[in-house]
């Protein structure tokens, strides 16, 4: 074969009529229809990503409108028109390239060229590439064309990105999307070609192009033929094309999430060594590591038809069920937010290290719908309700029961807590705080100066300390200036007759200013700091969410911060 007479794949095996176009049917199907009805629009908009048929759409629309045969929902490709129209010589069907034509001087020339009636065929076509690279006054030098061409005219104009386009265009053109092709698809395709081309391809390596190829038929039939230019000789293997591509192989994806799966921290240091040894790309590694982590999930949802064209299949069942489905998504989350970071990272090999080791410890953290969840069963317990029918406590799933015991399981070295477990730390002859039942007549003691007073009920709500002591309540303000609007005019009187109706007739009510350490200068002695802490703690130990909350995990209660 001569170089003269070689053509690439994405050229040999373009589709030549509608039938041969693939994944596009709700596009093809519709044109189609068009034309057998002679509904046929003046100008057509065609959009979607690179290499998904476009061009390849415009041209067989072009032939089936000015086949000698039509015009006709399929073209013969037989006639002088339709080869004229393949080989790119008609002179009724004009290709335009809107990048490097995109100036008001080329627009007008068509516009004067378009009033001209075709030289030998049924209509005069222009098909407009990249359509959006038009400047804003070509776009207005086109509208009114646009809008009333001549009826022998037809505009075919194809763009990856429409949303640039004008709305004046958008509204003037009938739209057709393309999608991007499934991974399946593009297997299935390339099987095909590989079989008529006699070349001898592993399904592994197929899938790897595929995905590679990211739904683009043309991108993936131009790797494809650099791969065969590489290996002209023998089988092609997965390992051929990971190299060639430069992507990390599988077996080292299946390793990395092993050893996360293993807890093993060696074997991901190692790891990330050889990543850097052989050479990979820290971006790239990430991107194929979420995407092995993607087919675990769809795997552990039990999406069978979606799993059926995954690479490694096997592999990724077994690495599966290891862990659950909501694991699993935790793992990809967090390994998600991690990637974000290496981007911007000065030494990514640094960051993703650290990172796969943070994913490692995941297993360890609690999602927030599983602590609401548990808050929510714990708060029910404490006010009385019954528990499910089966006599359990309220539970996400048997998952989530799993990752509690994951966490009591890391903290078994340490001293276990729980609100039933723990008592109020001792404290000093004759102080209490105020208990379960005073702390409602304290929220009641709220809701009656809130009647009385706004400004009280706002001093009072915002967080002061109060110590119940020998049917003393002694509250502490923040400072002087509210101690003076609490003993202003007739305050005192309003907040003694709150008092007596929440707490009653014998309780006694205190007012302090809260004494800062630096304004004592060091007078308040070490024994009344844990007087005043030890209070604080044990009130905090009476609230009904600081109970539930101690309940749901292994903890304890160590500061309060006023």
């Amino acid at each position: 074969m001569s170089e003269e007479s070689y053509l690439v794949l994405a050229r040999k095996k373009r589709p030549q009529k509608f039938s041969e176009v693939i994944g596009q049917r709700h596009v093809t199907t519709t044109l189609q229809n068009a034309v057998k009805t002679g509904r046929i629009a003046h100008a057509f908009l065609l959009t979607g990503t690179r290499g998904v048929g476009k061009t390849t759409t415009a041209r067989i629309l072009a032939k089936a409108l000015n086949c000698e045969n039509g015009p006709a929902p399929e073209p013969c490709d037989e006639c002088a028109n339709c080869r004229a129209i393949s080989e790119g010589s008609s002179l009724d069907v004009i290709e335009i390239d809107g990048a490097s034509n995109r100036r008001i001087g080329e627009v007008r020339e068509l516009r004067e060229k378009a009033k001209f009636a075709p030289i030998q065929s049924r209509y005069k076509i222009y098909i407009i590439d990249e359509v959006h690279m038009l400047t804003t006054e070509a776009f207005n030098a086109l509208l009114k064309t646009l809008e009333e061409p001549p009826p022998h005219v037809k505009f075919i104009l194809a763009t990856t990105d429409p949303n640039k386009l004008p709305p004046t265009i958008l509204s003037r053109c009938q739209r057709y999307d393309f999608k991007t092709l499934p991974d399946n698809v593009i297997v299935e395709f390339l099987s095909k070609i590989a079989k008529d081309e006699n070349i001898e391809i592993e399904d592994e390596a197929l899938k790897i192009l595929a995905l590679s190829a990211s739904g683009s038929v043309r991108d993936a039939l131009s790797v494809f033929e650099s791969i065969i230019s590489f290996s002209e000789e023998g089988k092609i293997t997965a390992k051929i094309v990971q190299d060639i591509l430069g992507i990390v192989d599988s077996m080292f994806l299946a390793d990395t999430v092993q050893a996360i799966v293993n807890d093993d921290a060696q074997a991901i240091i190692k790891l990330t060594s050889q990543l850097s040894e052989r050479g990979y790309d820290v971006d790239s590694f990430c991107e194929h590591f979420l995407k092995f982590l993607r087919d675990i999930i769809v795997i552990s949802a039990g999406e069978d038809n979606a799993a059926g064209t995954l690479q490694g299949l096997d592999l990724k069942k077994k690495l599966s069920a290891q862990r659950s489905f909501d694991e699993w998504l935790m793992l990809f989350n967090l390994f998600y937010e991690c990637s974000k970071e290496i981007k911007r990272a000065e030494n990514p090999f640094l960051v993703l290290e650290v990172s796969l080791l943070r994913c490692m410890r995941s297993k360890f953290t609690v999602p927030i719908d599983d602590i609401l969840n548990k808050l929510s069963s714990s708060e029910r317990e404490s006010r009385g309700f019954p528990r499910n029918e089966d006599g359990s406590k309220q539970s996400r799933n048997r998952e989530n029961k799993s990752l509690f015991e994951s966490q009591s399981s890391y903290n078994t070295n340490n001293a276990k807590f729980s609100a039933k477990e723990s008592s109020p730390p001792n404290v000093s002859a004759g102080i209490q705080t105020v208990p379960l039942s005073q702390s409602d007549k304290w929220n009641e003691f709220l809701r009656i100066l809130e009647k009385r007073s706004i400004i009280l009920n706002s001093i009072f709500s915002n967080g002061c300390r109060k110590v119940f002591h020998n049917n003393i309540l002694q509250i502490f303000v923040d400072d002087d200036i509210t101690y003076s609007t609490v003993n202003m005019g007739k305050n005192p009187l309003i907040i003694s007759e709150a008092v007596k109706e929440a707490f009653g007739k014998e309780v006694k009510l205190k007012i302090e200013v809260e004494k800062k350490e630096k304004e004592c200068n060091g007078k308040i002695s070490k024994e009344e700091k844990k007087i005043s802490k030890d209070a604080l703690i044990a009130e905090a130990m009476e609230d009904r969410n600081v109970q539930a909350i101690l309940n749901c995990f292994p903890s304890r209660i160590v500061d309060i911060k006023n």
